[in-house]
This record gives C-alpha cells, structure tokens and sequence, in this order.
C-alpha cells in the first residue's frame, strides 16, 4: 500500500466511551494517529455509553475527529448476543476499524461493520488481522501506540513515534488560570477526590501534606462537582489553601478539565489519587506523585515523563489508606529539593 493510497482513508475508532481520565489518557492515541494520517477520515465510535469527547474535550476533540456517533448502545458484554445476532447499526464501509477496548465478546460484535482491516487486542490479538511480534502489552498506552505503529508500517507513511503530544487549549484558558493563579507565588496542586472511591487516600493525609508545605507553596485543591462539601472542612485546617472553581457541570464551556490543565502549569508539583484530575495533571507534565491500590498503575498510569508513582500494594494492601504519609512526602521533597 503507497502512502499516497493512505492519505484519505476511512478509520473508525470504537470505544465503549469513556469518562474524563480514559479520554485524557487516550489522546497521545489520538494525536499520533491524526499525525500519521492527516488527511485520513477519523470517525470516533463512543458505542455503549457518552463520552467526554462530546462534552468536556469536543474543542479538542474537533480537531481529531471528522465524525463522531454517540451512545447507540453497540458493543457492550451485556447485550452481545442481541448485538451479534441483529442489524449492524454502523452500514458504512472503513478502510481500517481499530477496536481500543479488550473484550472479545464486543470484539466479536464489531468485526460485523464492515472494514478492510480490523485491529484488536482482544485474546492478545488473535482477532486482529495486524499483529506485533510481542504479543502481551500491559500498558493500554503501549497497545494503542503499537495500533498506530503497525498501521503506520502498513501504509508505509513512515511517520515517527513522538512522545507526549502536547495538548492544545485555547488561550483564554491561560488567561483564565492566571487570574486564579496570580504569578509571583508559589503554588502546588492537591487532588483529593477520585470517581471510583475505593481509590481515594484519607483526606486527613493530604491535609497533612499542604500544612507540611504550605509556608512555603500554596496549596490548590482542586475539588470535583461531587466533592465540594469538603472546602469548609479543609479551610478549617489549611488556612491560606485555594479552590478553584473548575466543575460546574458536565456542559462547562469556561470551566472544566481544559481549565485544570491551564491551573495545572502554574503549579511547581501535584499530588493525586487514582484518578481524571490525575490525567489532568499530568496533560501539564508538571512533577507529579500519584497514588494507586485498586488498579494496576502499569495499564493506566498517568502519561507524564516526571513523575513517581506510589502503589498501596508495595505495604502489602490494594487500599490507598496503607501508603504512608511520610513516603508520600519523602516522594515530593524529590520534587521540591529542585526547585
């Protein structure tokens, strides 16, 4: 196939859809794969369920995507014999169909749209009709890179892997987080909430953290919509803490996940759970300690070459509550004993 034959290919992209940290964590994904083919047709497939990519990120997700369709419930577990036996919804033809989830029921349903080549690692690839030669991949990073890598080597557009694509927003979000966030302080960024709580480390803990720094660098919490009840507590025991209003709600057009990413690069180092504010964070590629338990930090850890990782299971627990405060400190004095 001749690179000029890939210039205007149809791709489709399925996901089930995803919340904001799954979204965030997938455009070094996305960008890559607009890099290598930017005359391509990019249709985005959220099959199960909404998107962040149609609310929250649709400015940046506008420029990735020439088409999108929205929760028409296809592809989910749940429903796979009905899907597998009714009407394909999708009656388009692709030229490539790439399937980011690894289910194989719903990788099964989706080989019935129609595509010239199907791309999945789903039973370690077996469905797929482009293989890599290391056939397990634990990072969902590296599987959705190594996609584009082996369409890339298809198609021959010879197009070089280039890490950490920045993400562009707008400059009023800038302008925006510099009225928050006034230069000539210091700032460091706090995370204390996650979406699924099993994830979440003590609240008390990062109350310690921003008092054991907080004469030297403000602390910045930054609450999720769900989360704001917290703000009378903490201002209680963080006297010059900051809360920036960054979640009003899903359709925030000056507020949001862009906006904590504009607040993120004005902060010297971050702290987080397990979570979409984590993601954010590390879209700012800022020093980051992030805290994981629950779920295997080699598949889902934040995209952002400065940061350290603290697992709960390293003390022997998947609850965050086993990670002690003192490592998480000793962890951040990396960070701050360079600025």
């Amino acid at each position: 196939m001749k690179f000029k034959e890939s210039h205007k290919i149809k791709i489709l992209v399925y996901s089930g859809g995803e919340l904001i940290g799954d979204a965030l964590y997938k455009l070094n994904f996305f960008y890559y794969l607009r890099f290598c083919f930017p005359k391509a047709s990019i249709t985005y497939f959220a099959g199960q369920v909404k998107s962040e990519y149609f609310y929250s990120l649709k400015s940046i997700s506008n420029k990735l995507f020439d088409e999108m369709i929205e929760d028409i419930n296809f592809g989910s577990k749940k429903n796979f014999l009905k899907d597998f036996f009714n009407k394909c919804p999708i009656d388009k033809e692709y030229d490539v169909l790439i399937d980011t989830q690894s289910d194989y029921r719903c990788s099964f349903v989706l080989k019935k749209i129609k595509a010239k080549i199907f791309i999945s690692y789903s039973l370690k690839w077996l469905l797929s009709d482009l293989k890599p030669k290391i056939r397990i991949i634990e990072s969902l990073d590296d599987r959705l890179i190594k996609m584009v890598e082996m369409l890339n080597e298809y198609y021959k557009t010879n197009k070089p892997y280039i890490k950490n694509f920045p993400v562009n927003i707008t400059n009023e979000y800038d302008c925006l987080a510099e009225k928050i966030l006034p230069p000539k302080k210091e700032y460091f960024g706090i995370a204390v909430g996650a979406g699924d709580q099993r994830k979440i480390w003590p609240l008390e803990n990062f109350i310690k953290i921003a008092n054991h720094y907080k004469l030297k660098f403000i602390p910045v919490f930054f609450l999720g919509p769900n989360e704001n009840y917290l703000k009378e507590k903490i201002q209680k025991k963080v006297s010059n803490a900051i809360f920036p209003k960054t979640f009003s709600s899903r359709n925030y057009e000056d507020s949001g996940p862009l906006l904590v990413i504009a607040l993120a690069k004005k902060l010297k180092f971050c702290i987080s759970n397990d979570s979409g504010v984590g993601h954010m964070f590390a879209m700012a590629k800022i020093p980051q300690v992030s805290l994981f338990s629950t779920s295997n930090y080699n598949k889902y850890c934040p995209l952002n070459p400065n940061l350290i990782i603290l697992d709960s299971k390293k003390w022997g627990s998947n609850r965050p509550e086993a990670i002690p405060v003192i490592e998480v400190i000793k962890a951040l004095d990396v960070f701050t004993q360079q600025i």
